[in-house]
């Protein structure tokens, strides 16, 4: 058995491009966008068959030679001078161009149509012919809606001609005699109906023109008397000025009239107040001072006030000298008390005195201010009377006198109106009556001539296997972005993000007799660089997973364990998949042999329960599926760590082959027990939204992902893609094999049971 030393074999390049820890999408490149397009060229392919034949029989069968007639008119732009001149006739016509195309609108006019289509529909032509989508003739069509259905498409076209005086008409069709035909009867029918038409109409002008010169000429005489009528009343038509003074005075008498309101306003206020204080006269804040004086002047009142004070000094003298309860004492307080209600008797007589003599006082002067007040307002209400009836005579003249203004002023402007129609109804008709003595301003330029039309077969088939190549390379760009299935190393690094550990080539790509060494050349590299990712050697536990299921990751773990060992290793290999157990399957391990579940549950030693391969240093511990649950129990315990390292301590390595990460959460927990992780992907099969997620999910617990080992890839996207020449050409492609069964280690065929 030949040994490899991992630290001597060289690693690929890829593997150092990207790190975990910076690891990003980098951006699609020109150089794969159109590997993965060219990929798809059977799309391609068969989307040129199809349109481009489509296309070519559409061109061939409906791109017919064509035929153009076109007929025309002129319109004369000046008109030549005949009897006289004048400069305004014999101008340009103004906004000629727009005439012009009054002209061409006239043309395709229902009249003149349905003129056409009558002189036409005597003729059996093939333009009136409904035919079918191979251009057999199905049906007749009414003449006028096929005129009106070949103006909406194009196919008849009437236009003015470019810096010329000409409307040309166009017809386009198979047959030129037919077009030519189509063109001069509409040519034929806008004559009829428009021309001759316009000269009857001038002659209608005229007379039109001559009774409403006379129409016009009898309003003005009418207008002319009104206002002479109107004007005898003041001696003038402009009565601005006397209107003016008459708003003058209303003016003045207005502004007298509001003086007297307010005059008015404040004698009515005073007579109101004096009114309402009759009976309730209010003492003037003056006289209290009055009744003070009043009341201090009283002799009465000055004795009583001399006498209280001569008993209150008699006794704050005696209180001293005597008992709080001595006779004398109280008999001075008694005294002093009577005093004070004396006095205080005396003044309220007083303030009845003094209130009395004002009150008649005030009651006085207020009645005669309160006469004065009525007289002042009656005389008030006189003027306002007057000044009001006044002012209503002077408005009443001011609004006749503006009536009679506004009337005159509105049969003037009405008769300035009638003399300005009047001329110009008089320069309409001197200019009608020059214009009909001069020749038609519209005239027939030439009849129809038809030529034939270039032919676009040649370029339009050119251009619908353009399109039809560019439809196939389209939906391939399509098929290729929507396409999240990862082929090429270089799409995991691109897309994911992740190192490439190494790539399995598929045995279909290989001649039979090179893949034992192609399969041992691809796992010695993988095993390098998994040794230069984990800090020099391989990782003692090591978990191979995949994102989705049938994805190559059993395959790679037996084939993993089987080149640990033949390196030397002494290796276990432990079946961590409890739904779905392939390891014992694969290697044709018999029936009944103790397994996973028998060793945790103390069934069994584990030393019993690992089964021995042929091969030196490799074990494998195999699971039956039973009691799933139970042991997914077990290693989420604390103590599953404590298991997995005693048994580690036995072994350089463990390789444990588990569930997909998106299948099972079983995955997740050996991840968790384990060193590190491996992913396996499967070329072609595999897509990059599951990959992320799988690894985001890994990334979530912390666990080491060392990287993708990508499975089934093709000889070109092989890290041996250039070494295959010396090993020899790859098998043809109708050798089929199964790909699970011929990627397992062809050197263990002298060394373990045989996959089928």
């Amino acid at each position: 058995m030949r040994m490899y030393d991992i630290d001597h074999l060289p690693a690929h390049p890829m593997l150092h491009e990207v790190s975990l820890e910076q690891a990003a999408p980098a951006p699609a490149e020109s150089g794969s966008l159109v590997s993965g397009i060219l990929r798809r060229w059977p799309i391609i392919l068969v989307t040129f068959i199809l349109l481009g034949t489509a296309g070519v029989a559409a061109v061939w069968r409906f791109v017919q030679p064509k035929y153009r007639a076109t007929a025309a008119i002129r319109v004369a732009p000046i008109l030549s001078e005949i009897l006289f001149s004048d400069q305004e006739t014999e101008g340009v016509l103004p906004m000629y161009q727009n005439f012009m195309f009054t002209q061409a609108e006239l043309m395709v006019s229902e009249p003149v149509l349905q003129k056409a289509a009558d002189d036409l529909s005597g003729r059996d032509l093939s333009f009136f012919q409904k035919q079918t989508l191979w251009g057999r003739p199905a049906s007749r069509m009414d003449p006028y809606q096929a005129l009106q259905e070949a103006i909406r498409k194009g196919v008849i076209e009437i236009k003015p001609g470019e810096k010329s005086e000409l409307v040309k008409i166009s017809v386009t069709g198979p047959s030129a005699q037919e077009a030519e035909w189509i063109a001069n009867a509409i040519l034929d029918a806008y004559n009829f109906e428009v021309v001759d038409n316009n000269q009857q109409s001038d002659q209608d002008k005229q007379y039109i023109l001559q009774n409403e010169q006379t129409a016009k000429q009898q309003e003005i005489d009418r207008l002319k008397l009104e206002i002479s009528n109107l004007a005898k009343e003041f001696g003038s038509t402009d009565i601005t000025g006397l209107r003016d003074i008459t708003l003058n005075d209303v003016a003045e008498l207005k502004s007298e009239l509001r003086k007297v309101q307010t005059e008015r306003r404040i004698v009515e206020a005073k007579v109101k107040i004096l009114e309402q204080s009759q009976d309730h006269l209010s003492t003037p804040a003056n006289l209290l001072e009055r009744r003070q004086q009043f009341l201090r002047s009283d002799p009465e009142v000055q004795t009583l006030t001399q006498q209280i004070l001569l008993q209150q000094q008699t006794l704050e003298a005696l209180r001293p000298r005597l008992a709080a309860q001595n006779p004398e004492l109280q008999e001075r307080r008694d005294m002093i008390e009577t005093l004070k209600n004396r006095q205080q008797a005396r003044q309220q007589e007083l303030e009845t005195t003094f209130d009395e003599t004002v009150s008649q006082e005030l009651t006085q002067n207020r009645q005669e201010e309160f006469k004065q007040a009525q007289t002042m307002l009656a005389q008030l209400v006189e003027q306002d009377d007057k000044l009001v009836k006044m002012i209503a005579e002077q408005e009443a003249d001011a609004i006749k006198l503006g009536r009679k203004h506004l009337e005159i002023q509105e049969k003037m402007e009405q008769l300035a109106l009638f003399k300005d129609l009047y001329d110009e109804v008089r320069r309409k008709l001197e200019v009608l009556k020059v214009e009909n003595k001069r020749p038609a301003r519209i005239s027939r330029a030439f009849n129809a001539y038809s030529i034939e039309l270039p032919n676009k077969r040649n370029k339009l088939f050119a251009a619908s296997l353009f399109v039809a190549l560019a439809s196939g390379i389209f939906l391939s760009f399509i098929r290729h972005r929507s396409d999240h299935r990862l082929r090429t190393p270089e799409d995991i690094i691109r897309r994911i993000g992740v190192p490439v550990i190494g790539t399995m080539t598929s045995p279909s790509q290989l001649n039979k007799k090179l893949l034992p060494q192609q399969v041992a050349n691809e796992y010695q590299t993988i095993r390098a660089n998994i040794g230069l990712l984990s800090g020099g050697q391989i990782p003692n536990k090591l978990v191979i997973t995949s994102a989705s299921a049938s994805e190559g990751k059993t395959t790679f773990s037996i084939n993993l364990a089987t080149s640990l060992a033949k390196a030397g290793s002494k290796v276990l290999l432990l079946d961590g998949d409890l739904r779905k157990p392939d390891v014992g399957r694969f290697l044709h391990i018999p029936e009944g042999t103790w397994g996973l579940a028998d060793v945790l549950f103390r069934l069994t030693k584990f030393e019993e329960a690992v089964y021995s391969m042929p091969l030196p240093g490799l074990d494998v511990l195999c699971t039956d599926g039973r009691n799933a649950s139970e042991i997914i129990e077990f290693l989420s315990k604390p103590h599953a760590m404590r298991w997995i390292d005693a048994i580690s301590q036995k072994y350089d390595h463990i390789i444990i082959d588990t569930p997909p990460i998106l299948t099972a959460p079983d995955a997740m927990l050996w991840a968790k027990l384990a060193d590190a992780v491996v992913l396996c992907s499967f070329a072609g099969q595999s897509e990059s939204p599951n990959i992320k997620e799988a690894l985001q999910r890994l990334r979530q617990i912390n666990v080491k992902i060392l990287g993708n080992v990508l499975n089934n890839v093709r000889v070109s996207d092989n890290y041996y893609r250039y070494g295959y020449g010396y090993y020899g050409q790859p098998a043809d492609a109708d050798h089929k094999r199964d790909p699970k069964r011929d990627r397992l280690l062809m050197a263990m065929q002298n060394d373990a049971p045989q996959d089928g």
